[in-house]
């Protein structure tokens, strides 16, 4: 029998109305008739997303909600969390989109690491089933604990403001609008939902293979932080909040600009972005550097782009970034260009 809202103990409901008001309040999604896809593994995370957003169908005015899964072909625990998916869904009252592959020969003959193909191909599949079936709205699981690990992963790697406050809770892609509604919920808090609730999930063993940067970060990194301040996953949050104000003020100066855009290259006015303050245009310079393809964009590289455009107004100059990316400063326009491989 499904679960209902009105049915749960009043800490759990307390919990669901929480996420209501974050998608509507904080993230301002319009959800009235549209269709929602949840991407799901069958861990706590995903299992408790699925319930709290069929439980509030109704008051979200959702037309219609379903389910995807990718089994990556490198657990046998897979068919296990198949069936236990299959379940929660007519449990629940949606439906299932299953699809099957093997990562591990995709890394065998392309080099590239596990974890970067399964979301490159998790993406490209959501991408797919939106298109076909005319989803507007994918919801992820991801959780204050996860957000406060990307947020140190970030940290590690060198990532500059304001992208160093973490993954984004609402992202409008081409086709589907990506969200992340439990992103202020801590794990602790989605494990007591789903005891409360009584609801089991699967747990995914490769979670703690310490050969993934994640998983360093979650078993033995994350926790040194929270032993000297129990409350840094709150501070995390603080962070992302102000970290989104900025991002939204970039976009709001995005759109104020107007750029020639193809496949591999962007074209901005010189005039354009010497008329915004340093921090601005690194943060814009940035961005469009991030659009244009694969390949970290270097802080030092940067730098050095952002003192020359503000030292130098006439010269012309080629900066060069990782994946093959040139910045081309000419005496009247940028020029970003990302070479064929």
């Amino acid at each position: 029998m499904a679960l209902r809202l009105q049915d749960l103990p009043a800490p759990a409901a307390h919990l669901v109305l929480k996420v209501e008001r974050f998608l509507r309040q904080e993230l301002k999604v319009s959800t009235q008739n549209k269709s929602l896809l949840l991407s799901l593994s069958g861990g706590p995370d995903s299992t408790a997303l699925a319930l709290i957003l069929t439980l509030l169908k109704k008051r979200l005015k959702l037309k219609e909600i379903a389910g995807f899964y990718l089994d990556h072909g490198l657990r046998k625990e897979s068919k296990e969390e198949k069936r236990f998916l299959e379940d929660l869904s007519q449990r629940q009252g949606f439906s299932l989109y299953f699809f099957s592959t093997r990562v591990d020969l995709i890394a065998q003959k392309t080099g590239k690491g596990l974890e970067e193909i399964g979301r490159n191909l998790r993406y490209k599949l959501l991408t797919y089933l939106t298109k076909k079936y005319g989803f507007e709205l994918v919801a992820l699981g991801h959780h204050l604990n996860d957000l406060a690990e990307d947020v140190l992963m970030r940290f590690i790697r060198g990532t500059g403001w304001p992208a160093l406050g973490g993954m984004e809770a609402k992202i409008e892609q081409d086709f589907f609008t990506l969200l992340r509604p439990l992103i202020f919920l801590t794990k602790e808090e989605i494990l007591k939902f789903l005891e409360l609730v009584g609801q089991g999930y699967c747990v995914d063993k490769s979670n703690e293979d310490l050969s993934f940067l994640r998983n360093r970060v979650r078993h033995n990194i994350l926790p040194l932080f929270l032993k000297e301040n129990p409350l840094f996953l709150k501070n995390v949050f603080k962070i992302w909040k102000i970290s989104q104000l900025e991002r939204r003020d970039l976009k709001q100066i995005l759109n104020k600009i107007e750029i020639k855009k193809d496949d591999c290259c962007i074209e901005v006015k010189r005039k354009d972005l010497e008329g915004l303050a340093s921090l601005d245009r690194l943060n814009l310079l940035a961005f469009y550097l991030d659009k244009i393809g694969k390949g970290q964009v270097l802080f030092d590289n940067l730098y050095r782009l952002e003192l020359f455009l503000e030292q130098d107004s006439s010269s012309a100059k080629t900066f060069e970034f990782p994946g093959k990316k040139k910045v081309k400063v000419l005496k009247d326009k940028i020029v970003i260009i990302k070479e064929n491989e």
